[in-house]
């Protein structure tokens, strides 16, 4: 039973809560609480339902993705093969860290600091912000060097297999590029000139290749190369990269399947693989082998699984092997493609009825009339007449080369593989997955997710980590995802991570009672039903105030 009393002391009144208890069959106080004097009590009374202070903290992403490089031991991997130092965080924790908000809120090095004391990391972490300085940073980045970041991926890709069970008896491989803002005395080696895939030709540019499991579509290897290199000569490197891997996790040469666009084509490439206990699926481009297209002649197969698809299929020598073809035909991607032609036509006529004014001079015409005319089909699709002598240009649509497009070419993919026991829907399927890579390339790119670019660094080895954190960035968030697309939720990434941007934890300062020391609340906001689903997927209980 508690009681609040007043004792006297030096003339002036204090208060006390004290709460008794029969001890051996006789009252006894078994706990004095001071309260402290009248003025006390009346603040206590009238402000104890008011904090002072009240803050609100990123909760659910950084929990999220600092439990799911916590399973990686992506912080132990990179301390194992980069010692500590005599003092301060280790190589282990400041990487780890850049992973971390690369995969939630991705900001600057600079900006770092500031994003851990305003998430709850600081309390789950506790290491000083005062240590999170750009050259502290710089410095564990510097720690990495090529070998120790393979040797990092490996030891990472091997715990993911084991602890979220993945499958990656299929593969998918790309490769995408990404600008740079450094000029050209700048004397770094991996940022070279060459062809852009998002249009910045003007920049130096650095080539990334990517390997996902099909069925998780979960990143297994990364390669950084230069920019300037074309993609069928990045194969050999990765899938060599590839073999050394599969042998090192599976302790022998597992029979693997590989997915590539035709990007990757060319004699050298398949007659590598059938070389390896690897098997592949890979394209043709209809443009280059036409006579390919005759195989729609006779009955073609169709799936229910696959609206608006038809197949045919046959065995043909192609690049010194036997390979089964499918030419696969789907209504879908031929409505896509004639959009697209009627897009492409239509800018290039208003950009031809500008370079038709009377005052055009002829050296211009000359120069531009290529470049308007260098987008596919055009020069088929768009009949120029023009005499520069008179400085006149007309132009008009070829309807019947149109219409033969659409006809013969459009909606067409030809598949090639020797995956010969699969069946044909398989091999479409398989095919089909390279979309796949496409989002997660997206999502590397993103600003809001993993925000690869815009791409900062000036010397090789820093471009080369700056790029791994990246893909450990995205390897972190695309399990975050299996799990939850596991435990039933529909939701990808990008949906994932908006979701636990939600949930916030709130930090409620009440003033000090007396000479107390002033206390403090933590809570979660109030969360929505998918919320909470996602703090039981993820096991965030664990990780709450």
């Amino acid at each position: 039973m508690a009681s609040l009393t007043k004792k006297k002391i030096g003339g002036r009144t204090y208060y006390y809560l004290r709460e008794t208890a029969r001890v051996d069959g006789r009252p006894k106080v078994v706990k004095t609480v001071y309260v402290g004097r009248a003025e006390d009590l009346e603040a206590l009374l009238s402000g104890s339902l008011r904090p002072a202070t009240v803050r609100s903290l990123a909760f659910g992403e950084v929990a999220a993705a600092l439990r799911t490089s916590r399973r990686l031991g992506l912080k132990e991997a990179i301390d194992r093969v980069c010692p500590k130092r005599d003092q301060g965080l280790s190589v282990g924790s400041l990487i780890e860290l850049c992973v971390l908000n690369r995969a939630t809120s991705p900001t600057s090095k600079r900006g770092l600091a500031a994003w851990y004391e305003e998430s709850s990391l600081s309390r789950l972490l506790r290491y000083p912000a005062r240590s999170l300085t750009p050259q502290r940073l710089f410095d564990a980045m510097g720690a990495l060097g090529e070998e120790e970041i393979r040797k990092v991926e490996e030891e990472v890709v091997k715990r993911a297999l084991e602890a979220y069970g993945l499958t990656p008896e299929t593969l998918l491989f790309d490769t995408t590029n990404f600008a740079t803002y450094l000029d050209s005395a700048t004397p770094a080696e991996l940022p070279r000139r060459g062809h852009s895939k998002t249009k910045r030709n003007d920049l130096r540019l650095v080539g990334l290749a990517l390997l996902l499991s099909r069925q998780e579509e979960v990143p297994l290897l990364s390669e950084i190369y230069p920019g300037n290199l074309p993609d069928p000569k990045t194969f050999p490197r990765v899938l060599s990269r590839l073999a050394e891997r599969s042998r090192a996790l599976a302790g022998r040469d597992p029979e693997l399947t590989l997915v590539f666009d035709k990007g990757m084509n060319s004699k050298m490439n398949l007659g590598l693989i059938e070389g390896t206990p690897f098997h592949f699926v890979g394209s043709l481009s209809p443009l280059r082998h036409k006579r390919l297209l005759t195989l729609a002649a006779g009955e073609a197969e169709t799936f229910p699984g696959l609206a608006g698809v038809e197949a045919w299929r046959t065995e043909a020598q192609l690049f010194g092997r036997q390979l089964t073809l499918v030419l696969c035909h789907s209504q879908e991607f031929k409505e896509k493609q004639e959009r697209g032609l009627a897009q492409t036509i239509a800018r290039a006529e208003k950009r031809l009825q500008e370079l038709a004014r009377p005052r055009t001079r002829p050296e211009t015409i000359e120069r531009r009339l290529p470049e308007i005319l260098a987008a596919r089909h055009l020069s088929e699709v768009l009949l120029i007449y023009s005499d520069l002598a008179t400085r006149t240009l007309r132009y008009e649509r070829n309807e019947r080369a149109i219409a033969e497009l659409s006809q013969t070419l459009f909606g067409q993919t030809i598949l090639m593989t020797d995956q010969h026991d699969w069946t044909t829907e398989e091999i479409i399927r398989a095919y089909r997955s390279q979309a796949a890579i496409e989002r997660a390339f997206r999502q590397l790119k993103a600003s809001d997710l993993v925000a690869l670019m815009p791409m900062w660094h000036w010397t090789d080895q820093k471009i080369r980590v700056h790029a791994f954190t990246c893909v450990l960035a995205l390897l972190v968030l695309r399990l975050m995802a299996l799990e939850a697309r596991r435990a039933g939720l529909g939701l990808e990434a990008p949906g994932i991570l908006e979701e636990l941007r939600g949930i916030r934890e709130t930090v409620l300062v009440y003033r000090s009672v007396g000479r107390g020391r002033p206390r403090v609340v933590r809570t979660l906001t109030e969360c929505s039903p998918t919320q909470a689903k996602l703090i039981t997927i993820l096991g965030l209980e664990n990780l709450a105030p």
